[in-house]
């Protein structure tokens, strides 16, 4: 051997094969910190989530209180709205000034276009006859708003005009009751004969 050789060989005791030297170099420091990290982090994590004397909970379990307080509040909302609906009276809402223009806006923007500016009935049916299709009640006329009807081509409007433009609407509707007879335009009777109440 010679003297260069034995020399590299003291200073890099490391292995050499087919002219590739490997050295027995330290581990970067930062590669160190973060396994020493993930040790402290996984002991921490074993012992808050899987001994006995630390109160913790699994996520099975969080994930349990969750689902019944959203359960909980989802029942105390249609609560509420059973009893909003409840007291509601269609009669004592007509005199409400600012919920007939709430929902005479909604009106102009979405129902105009089939059932016509004044309610006599284009593509949809006259709402200002007394003749009712799907039911002359609050509830029914306000489930055919929200829900719509595919079949005759009604969409469903309580997604796009939220609850309370559902509620607004019909109470307009209540305004318009009787307002067409006699108009030249006017759709002809469609369904049976009814008072939206």
């Amino acid at each position: 051997m010679t003297n260069k050789k034995q020399q590299d060989e003291l200073r890099n005791p490391g292995h050499s094969f087919d002219g590739i030297e490997e050295y027995d170099n330290d581990m970067p420091s930062w590669w160190l910190n973060m396994f020493y990290v993930s040790v402290v982090f996984g002991v921490a994590y074993m012992a808050w989530y899987h001994l006995p004397f630390f109160d913790s909970k699994s996520l099975q379990e969080e994930y349990e209180e969750a689902a019944a307080a959203v359960s909980v509040s989802a029942e105390e909302i249609r609560q509420a709205q059973a009893e909003a609906a409840a007291s509601f009276s269609l009669e004592t809402a007509v005199q409400d000034a600012a919920l007939v223009a709430q929902g005479e806006k909604v009106y102009a923007t979405n129902c105009a276009s089939c059932h016509a500016a004044s309610g006599e009935g284009l593509v949809g049916p006259n709402l200002t006859d007394g003749f009712w299709v799907h039911g002359s009640s609050f509830e029914e006329v306000s489930r055919v708003v929200a829900e719509g009807i595919p079949a005759k081509g009604m969409p469903a409007w309580e997604k796009i005009v939220g609850p309370d433009g559902v509620q607004a609407v019909v109470v307009f509707l209540k305004t318009l009751e009787g307002k067409g007879e006699g108009k030249p335009n006017a759709k002809p009777p469609e369904g049976e004969p009814g008072t939206l109440q």
